[in-house]
């Protein structure tokens, strides 16, 4: 199921990214870094599930750093 889940929001992470630099359309970017960041967190969940800690520890931590600059882009911006 977490395979799965990577996948997708890895291909949705990808056609963001294209989209956004084909088109130079700067306001999708916010939904990129969402998708990157909940990325990270099924990223970090893998991890801890395989018992790879410190992975799961990093990845968490990037994806708070990524959910923080997404909240505060979408207040702010």
């Amino acid at each position: 199921m977490l395979k799965q889940a990577r996948t997708v929001l890895a291909m949705i992470v990808i056609v963001l990214s294209l989209f956004s630099l084909l088109t130079n359309n700067m306001n999708v970017f916010p939904f990129t870094l969402l998708a990157v960041s909940l990325l990270m967190l099924v990223i970090g969940i893998m991890a801890f599930q395989e018992k790879k800690t410190w992975l799961g520890v990093a990845s968490l931590l990037v994806f708070l750093f990524l959910l923080f600059v997404v909240i505060q882009g979408f207040i702010i911006g």
